[in-house]
This record gives C-alpha cells, sequence and structure tokens, in this order.
C-alpha cells in the first residue's frame, strides 16, 4: 500500500492529516509521517493492508499506560487514534501514533548483525531497566500483555539506553489474541497450543535480554543441533522449535545437565561463536544468571511458569548491577567483575581500578546499658554480606541482614538492608531519625549510626 505524499487522511474523531514522508517499510505496515491540519503538530500514520487486526488495535487506543508510580510511560508508544478507507481502500486501514525520533536509536537484530552500534556495559543496564519497566507498564494495565517481544520491534539508544517500544499493535488480553508470538521468543506452553499471557511475556522477555547480553538463543545447543541436522530443517522451522523448546527444552547452560550445551556443535560457525557464547555467560555476575536460570530452569514447566523472573525483578538486578560496575584503570571502559581482564581493552583489571573500600568499625550498642561490645567488622568488598550472629552471638535470634554495595555514580559504599525488618539511621542534612527499609541503602559516612534493632544492636561508621 502506498499513499501520495501531501494527501490529506482523517481519523475517526474527524481530524486531518496531511502525509509528509514515508518514514519506513515494515513487512505488512509501512510507516509514514503525518502532521495534523490544524494544530500541525507531527504524528507517526501506521498502514495495513487488511483488517485481521483492526478490532484489537481498536481497543487499544487512548490506553493509559503509566509506570508502577503512576506516572506516563513515554516508552511505550501505543495507537492514539484510528484511520479507516485508507486512500480508497475499504479493506486499508491505519493508526495514527506519536512521532519519536529513532535517528540515534538500533534494534537487536541489528546491533547482533554489527549494523547498529553495541551498547556498552553501563548502557546495556540502562536498556534492560528501562526495557522491563515498559513491559512492567503494559502488565499493570489489567489483563493485558504484549504477547510478541522480539528482536525487531524494540529500539533503544546505544548511547544512553533510551528504549522505545514502537511495535504496540499486538498488546491485548490473553482471550482475544491474533498474535502467538515470533519464532524464537515463543514460551514452550504458546509453541503447544496455549494462548500468550502475562507469563508467557516473562518467557520472551528472558529471551531478549539472553539474545542482548549473550548473543543467541538460550536453547540452541547441541541437542537442538542434533535434531535440525537429523530432520533436515533450520533452527527456525515451527516443527523444529516446538520439539526443543515446546517438548523437550533445555537451557544451554543449565547448571546440572550439558545435554544441550554449546560444546560439540558439528557446524563450524555455531562451534566459533560458542566460544563467545560462554565467555559472555562466564562474564555474566551470579545474580544474572541466577535470574536467567528461574526462567529457563526452574519456572520453565507450565505449572511452575507464575514464578518466571519478573519484569520488576530483571530492573532491580541490573539497577545493582549498574551500581556496582568496575572501571578499568586503562581505557576507562565499564565492567562486571573486578577480579577479570577488561571487556573493552582486554587488560588486567586492578583493584586500583575500584575506589579503595572503607573499614568501618562497627561498634554494637546496647541502648539501655550504652556499653560498646568491642566487636570490630572490617567491610572489604562491595557484595559482603551480614547477619546478626556476625556482629555477636548475643544478637543470633534477630532477623538482620546486610549487604555492603557500591554507588558508582556517586563513588560511594553503602549498607543495603536485605532483610524483612526496617533499620533507623539519622539524616546527615537535619539529624533527624529516619527508617532505612527493606531494600534501601544507608551511605557509609564517617560517624554514621545505623540501628538494625532499635535500642539493641547498632554500628557506627569509622573511615
Amino acid at each position: 500500500m502506498s499513499l501520495d505524499i501531501n494527501s490529506v487522511i482523517k481519523d475517526r474523531n474527524g481530524q486531518s492529516y496531511k502525509v509528509t514522508k514515508k518514514l519506513g517499510e515494515g513487512g505488512q505496515a509501512p510507516v509514514f509521517k503525518v502532521e495534523a491540519v490544524k494544530s500541525k503538530k507531527e504524528f507517526a500514520l501506521k498502514v495495513y493492508k487488511d483488517k485481521s487486526n483492526v478490532n484489537n488495535i481498536a481497543r487499544l487506543c487512548g490506553t493509559d499506560f503509566k509506570d508502577a508510580k503512576g506516572n506516563p510511560e513515554n516508552r511505550i508508544v501505543p495507537p492514539l487514534f484510528m484511520v479507516d478507507n485508507i486512500d480508497g481502500d475499504t479493506n486499508g486501514f491505519g493508526y495514527i501514533m506519536k512521532a519519536v525520533d529513532l535517528k540515534e536509536c538500533t534494534t537487536l537484530n541489528e546491533a547482533l548483525c554489527n549494523s547498529g552500534e553495541y551498547p556498552n556495559r553501563r548502557a546495556l543496564c540502562k536498556v534492560i531497566k528501562n526495557l522491563t519497566m515498559a513491559f512492567n507498564s503494559i502488565h499493570l494495565v489489567g489483563g493485558l500483555c504484549y504477547k510478541d517481544i522480539n528482536a525487531g520491534n524494540i529500539f533503544f539508544n546505544p548511547k544512553n539506553g533510551d528504549v522505545f517500544v514502537i511495535d504496540n499493535d499486538n498488546i491485548g488480553s490473553a482471550e482475544k489474541t491474533e498474535i502467538l508470538g515470533t519464532a524464537g521468543y515463543m514460551a514452550p506452553e504458546v509453541l503447544m497450543g496455549d494462548m500468550p499471557d502475562n507469563r508467557t511475556d516473562l518467557f520472551s522477555l528472558a529471551v531478549y535480554i539472553f539474545n542482548l547480553l549473550i548473543g543467541c538463543n538460550p536453547f540452541y545447543g547441541k541437542r537442538a543441533e542434533a535434531y535440525c541436522l537429523k530432520e533436515g530443517c533450520c533452527l527456525l522451522d515451527m516443527e523444529a522449535m516446538k520439539e526443543y523448546i515446546g517438548k523437550t527444552p533445555l537451557f544451554i547452560f543449565h547448571p546440572s545437565d550439558t545435554g544441550n550445551s554449546v560444546d560439540g556443535f558439528k557446524d563450524s560457525e555455531d562451534a566459533a561463536n560458542s566460544v563467545h557464547q560462554k565467555a559472555r555467560w562466564n562474564a555474566l555476575p551470579q545474580t544474572v544468571k541466577d535470574a536467567f536460570i528461574k526462567t529457563f530452569v526452574t519456572a520453565l514447566p507450565k505449572d511452575k511458569r507464575a514464578n518466571r523472573t519478573s519484569a520488576h525483578k530483571w530492573h532491580d538486578v541490573f539497577d545493582d548491577l549498574e551500581k556496582s560496575l568496575v572501571k578499568c584503570q586503562h581505557c576507562k571502559a565499564d565492567n562486571f567483575d573486578a577480579g577479570a581482564s577488561c571487556c573493552s581493552c582486554g587488560k588486567k583489571l586492578s583493584p586500583s581500578g575500584a575506589p579503595t573500600v572503607p573499614k568501618v568499625i562497627a561498634r554494637l550498642n546496647v541502648v539501655d546499658s550504652g556499653r560498646t561490645t568491642g566487636v570490630v567488622i572490617d567491610i572489604v568488598s562491595a557484595g559482603q554480606r551480614l547477619t546478626a550472629k556476625d556482629f555477636g552471638s548475643q544478637f543470633a535470634g534477630e532477623n538482620v541482614s546486610v549487604e555492603v554495595y557500591y554507588d558508582a555514580v556517586h563513588n560511594v559504599y553503602g549498607l543495603k538492608n536485605i532483610g524483612p525488618k526496617e533499620w533507623y539511621t539519622k539524616r546527615q542534612t537535619d539529624n533527624a531519625v529516619v527508617p532505612v527499609n527493606p531494600q534501601q541503602a544507608a551511605a557509609l559516612i564517617n560517624g554514621r549510626i545505623i540501628a538494625f534493632v532499635r535500642g539493641k544492636l547498632q554500628i557506627e561508621v569509622k573511615i
């Protein structure tokens, strides 16, 4: 379908738009830049050749997507207004959506094929954080799921991590669907006949993140290759995917079963790529590996799919990871692991690549006696964990869990509350007593007192 430049179309509300430029040509839906005749505001128009999905798109128009705090979700670009009988074609229709500048953006397909820029470690963290919060916003609208997460319909800026989810005409309820998903991203239960929903979205989201970080499908290993060679089919054939993802899925980095690992490929190109895939996997922090294992192993079965790693959990994992990135002292590139070689220049990361960790004297005061115990705990690294009994046997019955974190942006270490109960400390600006709730942190500042158990177990920081 084509539209003449300068032609005028109307949406169902009677608003007129002038077609000013063709922006792109998708598989079934070209996109044009249009200008509202009255307001002169720019929009985009997506045009379809048939009406197979028209009802679903019409239902989406005007949907108000918001983030968890109730703010507008600008990373999602949904349909705004419907347009019928485009260019005199009664079967043709389209929709108006917000115009988004994608000049600096790329897709996962382009990044993996080297036709688009691949983000650095810090930008990767931001891409995943933005992407997961966008999908969390979709799931917050009652009953809606995305259904078709794939490498071509999400745009991201590889420099700053901005994300735009452009192709949103597939969003809908689990009960009404015209779209099942994209090859390689569909959950096992969808391949075997179930309808997509929020839980299958979590599988597809994990596949996208895995592809972004590792560069391959999480289930295409030597066993999947053997099946394709035997049957004379390719990786993305539907029958092949039903076998190695639907019927007998086995994660290529399964922690105990190597039957579908990337070791032993017959194909020379796959064998060469597997070297890089293993290196990328080994470079991931354990928290990221655990999130993948939860989705692709422990919560993979249909009856456990509600436990797949949530969008919010992915956000938290990469938020913590971004804060703990280690800068190479040679080339200044950000790295996941201080004990490895730099991901950019390959040189060994020196301990000096990270700031000196402050040594903290943790004085545990029993409030009713005002006496210190004399116990001193040295903080030696980000990720170090402590429980109540580490501060003294008399506190063994208290439910206290502490993790040391490093905030690379502000160059400061702190103590994160990973237990179930709030702590208390004094705010530096006005000396007011404030809570440190679970999953919050208190910076390690000389002289700061943190009460893990009010009136009983507390520490004083000395740097």
